[in-house]
């Protein structure tokens, strides 16, 4: 039952990553279009129409998918799923506290072990450290309130990371996808330079992402860190948890 879940949840985070990806590179698009010289601007502007068409493509599949059958199921079901397991869990799981130590914990020791793998530079590597970054900022957040304002450093370094990381992948991706398009329209006057200019200015984005991120990690996994997280989480939490 858990494994047929995730397999929606999956399903509706690929219709959604897809956009939000395409949103977040024409961002980027409209704001490089407005910084170039008026002579390039007309083959840029062209590329970002083609982009933007791309974008309503994968609008369209969104929202057909959210008008499917298959995500009311997923709207009606996935809520009772989830009130099972706190029925079953409720006299299981211990006391809240005791659980949110665990959970950072657990997140925290999994960024770690990325971050090792991650020292190869490889871009599959980088990416999972993003997830576990993601997913050590969203647990902290979420019982942040149980250990008052202790986990805010910890949050801060995480968000810098992630972040960093997050434009590393986007350059990368959007600079290789951009060049697989580049025998397009091979007519298209100035469209071949065009393409080669946008690529490097990704690729330049990328290379001061990746500074930000080797500076930002460090102190997240440092054993400063290390101590004040465990010093954070073995002190008593909030009286009214």
């Amino acid at each position: 039952e858990r494994a047929r879940w995730n397999e929606e949840v999956r399903w509706l985070a690929g219709l959604l990553g897809r956009v939000r990806d395409l949103d977040v590179f024409l961002q980027w698009l409209d704001a490089y279009r407005d910084s170039v010289s008026d002579e390039e601007r007309a083959p840029v502007a062209g590329i970002v129409e083609e982009w933007r068409g791309q974008w309503s493509e994968r609008r369209a599949q969104l929202l057909e998918g959210l008008q499917s059958e298959r995500y009311a199921e997923l709207k009606r079901g996935f809520p009772r799923f989830l009130e099972g397991l706190a029925g079953e869990d409720r006299d299981s799981n211990g006391p809240l506290d005791q659980y949110a130590r665990q959970a950072v914990k657990r997140e925290y020791r999994r960024v770690q072990r990325a971050g090792r793998l991650a020292a190869s530079g490889k871009a599959e590597d980088l990416h999972r450290l993003r997830i576990q970054c993601k997913r050590l900022r969203y647990t902290s957040e979420f019982f942040a309130d149980l250990f008052r304002s202790r986990l805010r450093v910890l949050v801060e370094t995480c968000v810098a990371a992630q972040d960093a990381l997050g434009e590393m992948r986007d350059a990368d991706l959007h600079a290789d996808a951009l060049l697989a398009t580049i025998d397009q329209a091979p007519k298209a006057r100035g469209r071949r330079r065009a393409i080669r200019r946008m690529a490097k200015a990704l690729r330049r984005a990328e290379k001061e992402a990746r500074r930000r991120y080797r500076a930002a990690f460090p102190g997240l996994v440092s054993k400063k860190m290390q101590g004040r997280v465990r010093r954070w989480l073995s002190r008593p939490v909030r009286g009214d948890a």
